[in-house]
């Protein structure tokens, strides 16, 4: 019986097309890079929220510091797509909010809520044995996790 080998990358994007996850991805790099991108003087009042059809929501602490960014919209958008490798970012909508602290941000991509089932676990486990790098791994199974547990998935 012969086998026919796919590409990790090609079963990763089709599991990514299937749970709508590719936006996602880029939300998750943005938030990744978003401090070494901008450094502590604007990663310190500023927070990436989503991203949907090319526009980065971005909670800012104060509208002194909403106005400010407001100039410098594209050179930050530059900046996020030439970190990212892509043009993901078309447009940048500023909020005036609470800026999480940088240990909430991460502990929420460290604990995605796991309400499921074995099966859809072990499924998951299935979907991601050809994917040997633990960081990419890792972050495609909070995302698909999250994308069952709010019923945007197959599961």
């Amino acid at each position: 019986m012969a086998y026919r080998f796919k590409k990790a990358s090609d079963i990763l994007s089709v599991l990514m097309k299937n749970y709508g996850l590719s936006a996602k991805t880029h939300e998750y790099k943005i938030l990744k890079l978003w401090d070494s991108t901008f450094g502590d003087n604007i990663s310190s009042h500023t927070q990436p929220l989503r991203l949907i059809r090319g526009v980065l929501t971005v909670m800012v602490d104060s509208p002194a510091w909403m106005h400010q960014l407001t100039f410098y919209r594209d050179e930050l958008i530059e900046k996020v797509n030439d970190r990212i490798g892509k043009k993901i970012v078309t447009a940048i909508r500023f909020k005036v909010g609470k800026v999480e602290t940088k240990k909430t941000q991460n502990s929420k991509l460290q604990n995605p809520d796991p309400q499921m089932s074995p099966q859809q676990s072990e499924k998951i486990e299935g979907y991601l044995k050809p994917v040997k790098d633990i960081e990419i791994r890792e972050a495609i199974k909070k995302a698909i996790t999250k994308a069952i547990i709010r019923g945007k998935g197959k599961s």
